[in-house]
């Protein structure tokens, strides 16, 4: 192994201007201002680093994190320095990040630039920062990223950024604290965070890696290492519970304090009026049972108040007021929550707003009890006899199937006591049924009508390709998926049920006439793939290689109905199947309606289950065999 240079970045007291052609003055932009000074430690570390023997590929050549926690603000001064061995890594990660919060942080950028492998230093002209929004469809949260691309950087060479963020703690809407993820897909070297306090600021850590090194004493938290290795690649990863992190809060709050946070928050949205009186009998009033009613709201909440990021100053992860979101006609997760919560409250139920951290699905790294694990906010009701979850971003799959993308989900039940959870993960996530009538003309061509019913969150998920594309477009794209499935040309008529509306299920109908493929005048030896379960098992198709996969559940039943017309009586309807496996069944059955009737029903039964990376191959190799069966095969004579 290469060695690494130890010398490290100094006490940041040491400070310098450059000399380029950039001006030392403040200039603002989204609370960005910018000093042209840079630390001479900085620049020594880095010309330093560029003298020993360097790595072969792209690395974190140092961090350096000095945060004060003081009564009314924390100072956080980053210092990072970045080796870049090829032009492909400069062309991938050439623009340096910082993330910050305009509501509540103030951003000074002190130097940023590039060392060349002969010691040449070009600096960042601030005039090239571009601010742009973190906001994700779904989720809360008011950071922005100052974009610095890195001027001069080439092959072999560093770039560098000095900068502070101040948080003014009185803009906080929860208790301040700072998460780090001392480990990435690249590796990591000279790792130092430094936390301190003012006097009667309590400061409380966790660390759960195994790398770094940490210590406390007289009110300073100080954590170290020298290299840290790069986590292996992979296709399908939740980097946040893979790697374990660093969480500094402040304070010692249990979950239940939290919840009771939250809580507080959501009732203070929550506020009764003849407006929201009316609404509730508007939506509910005509609706025949309890179910319709819960449809009702949900319908209205998730497509008549539009998503609409809103977490802006005082709204990172607080409510607007119900009367507002109803009068703009939109909000966010945290908004629609509300709303929610209000209406089903009147149908005599008990619901709850629940905090989801969408990029976790372990709890093992919710260390500390904070609010800044989680970046979504959903409502569930919490009766044992009526438990179900909604969605109100979701416009696409009904209030009776939790959404595919949060199942399996790190949360939090926003209650009087409480401490995280997993959301449900469904047995069987893609539920599928396929109806396929197959008539045979006078010529020996044949008819084909198929019926695609999906059901449950996989309904929501289909709706949503759907509703995202006009109706001739949604001809396109079904056409374009049944060529892929079935490896032909031909374009079947489609029409779609359920498709606009949210509903429990989703049909997909298709008719298509394909000539002759078999001679008339001889016995027919058939062979139809199981097309759409074929499809099905190939798109689970595993391709972790490092890590384990949660599996999702796939539960198909196909059902085949052929009439041979006037040309052929069957000798031989196929065989039957019965396949059991400790990861899942396939069966068929096989029936005779008449000479010319034979009706198969195949039965696919995968439930959802961790696969470790070591029973990856395996398993794929079950999905492989379920597929090579998942033909049926039947025989003719011909009829004089």
């Amino acid at each position: 192994m290469k060695s690494i240079v130890t010398t490290f970045l100094l006490p940041l007291a040491f400070v310098l201007p450059v000399s380029s052609d950039v001006s030392a003055a403040e200039s603002s932009k989204d609370n960005i201002s910018w000093t042209g000074e840079t630390n001479q430690a900085l620049m020594d570390f880095s010309k330093e680093y560029l003298l020993g023997d360097v790595p072969s590929r792209y690395t974190l050549a140092g961090f350096r994190a000095d945060i004060h926690v003081g009564e009314s603000e924390v100072r956080s001064r980053i210092q990072t320095v970045t080796y870049y061995a090829t032009s492909s890594e400069i062309e991938e990660q050439g623009n340096e990040l910082i993330y910050f919060n305009r509501g509540n942080e103030r951003l000074t950028i002190h130097s940023a630039g590039s060392i060349s492998p002969d010691g040449n230093i070009q600096v960042f002209d601030p005039a090239n920062i571009q601010v742009v929004e973190s906001n994700q469809y779904n989720t809360f949260t008011d950071t922005k990223i100052a974009v610095i691309p890195i001027p001069g950087l080439s092959s072999g060479g560093l770039s560098f950024v000095d900068y502070e963020v101040i948080t003014d703690k009185s803009q906080l809407e929860a208790p301040w604290s700072r998460i780090f993820y001392p480990r990435g897909t690249y590796e990591y070297q000279n790792y130092h965070v430094q936390v301190s306090s003012a006097p009667g600021v309590d400061l409380q850590y966790q660390n759960a890696s195994d790398a770094l090194h940490c210590s406390a004493e007289s009110g300073t938290i100080t954590c170290a290492a020298k290299q840290i290795a790069a986590l292996k690649r992979d296709n399908t990863v939740y980097w946040r519970d893979v790697i374990n992190q660093l969480v500094v809060t402040e304070g010692d709050l249990p979950w239940t304090d939290i919840a009771t946070l939250m809580q507080n928050k959501f009732d203070d949205a929550r506020v009764s009026s003849a407006e929201v009186d009316k609404l509730f009998t508007t939506l509910t009033e005509d609706q025949p049972s309890l179910e319709a009613k819960i449809s009702a709201i949900h319908q209205f909440v998730s497509r008549e108040i539009r998503y609409n990021s809103m977490s802006g100053l005082g709204n990172a992860i607080t409510p607007h007021n119900i009367h507002e979101t109803l009068h703009n006609r939109y909000g966010d997760c945290k908004d629609k929550s509300a709303l929610l919560l209000e209406l089903l409250q009147r149908l005599g139920l008990n619901p709850i707003p629940v905090l989801v951290a969408t990029e976790r699905k372990s709890l093992a790294n919710l260390t500390l009890p904070a609010t800044n694990y989680f970046d979504h906010v959903i409502v569930c009701n919490d009766q044992p006899e009526m438990n179900f979850c909604i969605d109100a971003t979701d416009t696409d799959t009904d209030w009776s199937a939790l959404p595919a993308w949060i199942q399996g989900s790190a949360a939090l039940p926003i209650k009087p006591v409480t401490e995280p959870v997993t959301l449900p993960l469904n047995k069987y996530r893609w539920k599928m049924d396929a109806n396929t009538e197959i008539a045979f003309d006078e010529k020996g061509g044949q008819i084909e009508k198929t019926t695609r019913k999906y059901s449950g969150e996989y309904a929501g998920s289909m709706r949503s390709i759907l509703s995202a594309r006009a109706p001739e477009e949604r001809i396109e794209w079904a056409q374009k998926q049944y060529q892929e499935v079935y490896g032909s040309d031909k374009e079947p008529q489609f029409s779609f049920t359920h498709s606009d509306q949210i509903a429990p299920e989703l049909l997909i109908q298709s008719e298509v006439q394909y000539e002759p493929l078999s001679d008339p005048e001889a016995n027919l030896a058939y062979t139809e793939y199981d097309s759409w379960m074929r499809d099905e098992l190939q798109s689970l198709v595993i391709d972790n290689e490092h890590y384990g996969y949660q599996f999702p559940g796939l539960s198909v039943e196909s059902r085949y109905a052929f009439d041979l017309g006037k040309l052929w009586a069957l000798s031989f309807p196929g065989q039957t199947l019965d396949l059991k496996h400790k990861y899942g069944s396939l069966s068929r059955s096989v029936h005779e309606i008449s000479p010319k009737e034979l009706e198969v029903i195949s039965r696919l039964e995968i439930p959802a289950r961790y696969v470790p990376v070591e029973e990856i191959k395996p398993f794929n190799q079950f999905l492989a065999t379920l597929k090579r069966e998942a033909k049926l095969r039947f025989e003719a004579e011909k009829l004089d």
